[in-house]
């Protein structure tokens, strides 16, 4: 049995974090681009979804 993370208030399985990380790579495999494109895209990517997220949540607490 794999080990489950908590993330605030939700859980998230080994397994599943897995699955979901192969997903990511598969994609960037596929684009054929250099190692220094793929870090700035993630790191680019993560820093949107951070701002999106944060958002949507404000969002949702005032509605």
């Amino acid at each position: 049995m794999g080990q489950i993370f908590q993330v605030g208030n939700q859980y998230i399985d080994e397994e599943t974090l897995n699955k979901e990380r192969q997903k990511i790579l598969d994609i960037l495999k596929e684009e054929k681009r250099t190692y220094s494109i793929n870090i700035f895209i993630l790191k680019e990517t993560i820093a949107y979804l951070e701002d999106e997220t944060k958002e949507l949540a404000n969002t949702k607490i005032f509605q």
